[in-house]
């Protein structure tokens, strides 16, 4: 607010004019007091003896080294010997209001990454029932490869590439549909974009990683195939 009225000149000692004009003894940074989610909005502090009319609740903020809900009664006292007709309620500390202003926003939170957890886990089922079936479908194949001459490590190199080829298919799809849906969650997100790139990118990268290890199993199975026993197999 300070930069937008008064640009490079110092507001020390400027007037603002609100109503009357007020003399301008400090500056303050933008904080956020109504949410967490709407950024910083224009901000006036007064001194409470020239805004007696408008004065309702008043906070204190104190500072304290050691657990701060065991000095509350000390506190109390010294109000009370300041003005005994002052109630003192309402008494948390900076961490217990943090958390409680965010508090719905952190349960979503909460929500969203149990499903993708969920998801990445049923993914990751799939994934390895569709490997495994896919080996047992090509197991006279491998066999006859093996007997032709083929590494075991090419066999699975082969059953890896294909689970591979198909987490990437899939990553080139999800990645448009979360540009897209990315737009509906974007009134719960703070402090970073809903099209932030390294989320993005580590999220497709921990799918492909999680995907590899779901068809290490049938990838390892195909390689340490007898290639007389998939010879054999109908």
């Amino acid at each position: 607010m300070a930069h937008e009225l008064f640009g490079l000149v110092n507001p020390i000692g400027q007037t603002l004019t609100i109503g009357r004009e007020y003399n301008i003894v400090g500056v303050f940074e933008d904080i956020k007091y109504v949410s967490l989610q709407k950024a910083a909005e224009p901000t006036v502090f007064y001194s409470c003896r020239q805004r007696q009319g408008y004065l309702g609740k008043v906070f204190y903020q104190v500072r304290i080294r050691s657990n701060p809900m065991a000095t509350i009664p000390a506190i109390r006292q010294i109000i009370a010997d300041i003005n005994p007709n002052v109630p003192m309620t309402d008494i948390k500390t900076q961490a217990i209001q943090l958390n409680e202003s965010i508090a719905s926003e952190r349960s979503f939170a909460v929500l969203a990454m149990s499903l993708a957890v969920l998801a990445v886990l049923l993914s990751c089922i799939g994934l390895f029932g569709l490997m495994s079936y896919y080996t047992t479908q090509r197991t006279g194949e491998i066999g006859i490869r093996k007997a032709l001459g083929a590494q075991p490590w090419d066999v699975g190199f082969s059953v890896l590439r294909s689970a591979i080829l198909l987490v990437l298919i899939g990553v080139v799809i999800g990645i448009p549909m979360i540009l897209v849906t990315s737009r509906l969650i974007r009134s719960y997100l703070f402090g970073i974009r809903p099209y932030d790139p390294v989320t993005v990118i580590g999220a497709a990268f921990l799918l492909i990683l999680v995907s590899i290890a779901a068809v290490w199993l049938p990838a390892r199975r195909a390689a340490k195939i007898d290639p007389m026993e998939a010879l054999r197999y109908e």
